[in-house]
């Protein structure tokens, strides 16, 4: 796995965008890039991880999207 790709879909985009920086930089990301998409509230989160195992990969997304969740409530 090179990078962990998350597909948000909201009402706005640049609030996750600017939240996420954040989280990723607390936790030592610090190479990630977002992407809108030509839909409206649509946004493509890269995160370059370098090769990481299949494994890690499903478990650093996992605590990533429970982190991103419990800071950034509906």
């Amino acid at each position: 796995v090179e990078n962990i790709v998350f597909d948000y879909n909201g009402f706005n985009a640049e609030r996750f965008y600017h939240r996420a920086q954040l989280i990723l930089r607390e936790e030592g990301f610090i190479n990630f890039t977002a992407y809108k998409t030509k839909t409206p509230g649509h946004l493509h989160l890269y995160i370059h991880k370098g090769h990481t195992a299949l494994n890690e990969g499903y478990s650093l997304a996992s605590k990533l999207s429970m982190m991103f969740a419990s800071k950034m409530p509906v």
